[in-house]
């Protein structure tokens, strides 16, 4: 079962664990949005990394990164943070491309596979921070490609902003900035890092447990060959 959290309560919350109070000198109200979001981001990496479909949203039809490389660099959303597959349409069916190196990629170019075997890399341009998608071989139409991936962490930043979780992953999120504060003040955190450890440790085997069957957003991939569903 999930209930929700704001800003403002999480903040309540730590200062109550740390016995603190926002008086501007050691941590600030903002100070504690910062760790409060660290938190979240670090609670998502938990959940992430033991069950990674369980958050995978299927993603928005994709735009060629022209001109360079037009042909094979689609441009993710800037809300991507971890690619979980991806499926080339052929006719009425669709395919599991296969993640390849980057560095195939002049091989890749020179003699492209079928759309059966495609294949795919993540590239990230330098200075930038622009995500790509290079898929082999060259698609015409972002309908034929259906992608599914994690997103980033949600964040909080005004005081009535919401979190929804289980009590142990709210829990998490205070804990984890209370060891922050207390880290900062140079106080005695070895209980709240027990704690946290406890913490991390349920929510990752519950989360290794949870049915993927359950939210909508999901796409579960049975089998090599599946009747085409397209974009969300």
């Amino acid at each position: 079962m999930t209930t929700k959290r704001t800003l403002e309560d999480f903040r309540t919350g730590v200062r109550y664990l740390t016995d603190t109070e926002d008086d501007g000198e050691f941590v600030t109200s903002v100070e504690l949005t910062k760790y409060v979001n660290e938190g979240i981001a670090d609670l998502f990496d938990v959940r992430v990394d033991a069950n990674p479909n369980l958050f995978a949203l299927n993603g928005p039809k994709l735009v060629l990164n022209g001109p360079a490389n037009s042909a094979y660099a689609w441009l993710l959303p800037n809300t991507f943070r971890q690619l979980v597959a991806v499926h080339i349409r052929d006719g009425g069916y669709q395919y599991p491309a296969v993640q390849a190196d980057p560095t195939e990629y002049p091989e890749l170019d020179v003699s492209p596979p079928e759309r059966q075997n495609a294949k795919y890399f993540l590239r990230e341009e330098f200075g930038t921070g622009i995500k790509e998608l290079y898929v082999f071989p060259a698609i015409a139409s972002a309908d034929d490609i259906a992608w599914t991936y994690v997103p980033l962490s949600p964040v909080l930043s005004l005081d009535d902003d919401e979190f929804w979780g289980t009590n142990d992953e709210l829990e998490y999120i205070e804990v984890y900035a209370a060891v922050k504060v207390a880290d900062k003040e140079e106080t005695d955190s070895e209980n709240l890092v027990s704690r946290r450890s406890e913490l991390k440790k349920r929510i990752r085997n519950a989360t290794k447990d949870a049915d993927l069957g359950g939210p909508r957003t999901i796409r579960r991939v049975r089998g090599r060959v599946q009747r085409w569903r397209g974009h969300s």
